[in-house]
């Protein structure tokens, strides 16, 4: 049995896709449904998903965009859309298949098949692995890259940078990579002796700052050369922040 998500802005068109796995796919027996896109993230983040069910024209967030923050896809994907110019950038994405608005109950069924006949032995989603260390835990984070689950260490990060509903993490020799959360939970999660929000889209691990350049540029450099902004009211407080680490 598999289950399902659908992230459409439209209550109709959910409420309709619904009914129609109800109607025509009954090895789906589990579906979520939101027009959110940090809600998507969530569930993708912490269940199983097997099936999602993408719209592309969101408020929120190009649903192509969405997809591709996603670095370890443990999912098919079924673009549903009113728009036919999307189907390169939806293969390129990884989506298995294109239905178009209004949808044919079919044709739902057909891309329910093809998605099925391919979820079996996926490795987990990209998680947080939390790891005892001393006085606090030291998160590691779980990534797909060429294939392979990597884990990356808090000590290898340099920053995170918040990207619209997800999350880049840079790390040592110029690595990138994408979470599919948002820098508020990844602050959460991490030492807070260690790093340290700079500006509300940067996530800087202080240990590997470089130097504060002068009072009017408001930026910090990283190991790698990084330029980082420091918000005018962070920039004192940052300074007896690296203070306190000496």
């Amino acid at each position: 049995m598999y289950s399902a998500l659908i992230l459409d802005d439209e209550p109709l068109v959910r409420k309709t896709i619904e009914d129609l796995i109800k109607l025509t796919c009954k090895i789906i027996t589990k579906v979520k449904s939101t027009g959110s896109i940090d809600e998507a993230a969530r569930i993708l983040l912490h269940e199983k998903v097997d099936i999602v069910f993408l719209d592309i024209e969101m408020p929120e967030m190009n649903g192509i965009d969405f997809l591709n923050a996603i670095p370890n896809k443990n999912f098919e994907t079924i673009i549903v859309t009113a728009y036919e110019n999307y189907g390169i950038k939806a293969i390129k994405a990884g989506a298995i298949d294109y239905i178009m608005k209004p949808i044919i109950s079919s044709e739902l069924a057909e891309a329910v098949k093809k998605a099925t006949a391919k979820t079996d032995l996926k490795p987990p989603p990209p998680k947080l692995i939390g790891e005892s260390n001393g006085m606090h835990k030291e998160y590691k984070f779980q990534v797909k890259l060429d294939g392979e689950i990597k884990i990356i260490s808090e000590e290898d990060v340099i920053f995170f940078e918040a990207i619209n509903n997800y999350t880049r993490v840079y790390c040592l020799n110029k690595c990138i990579y994408s979470l599919p959360y948002n820098l508020k939970k990844i602050e959460a999660e991490v030492s807070c002796e260690k790093f340290y929000r700079t500006h509300r889209a940067y996530l800087v691990n202080i240990e590997k700052v470089k130097k504060i350049l002068a009072e009017q540029s408001h930026l910090l450099i990283v190991e790698e050369d990084y330029e980082i902004p420091v918000a005018h009211k962070k920039k004192v407080q940052l300074k007896k922040f690296l203070l306190g680490k000496k």
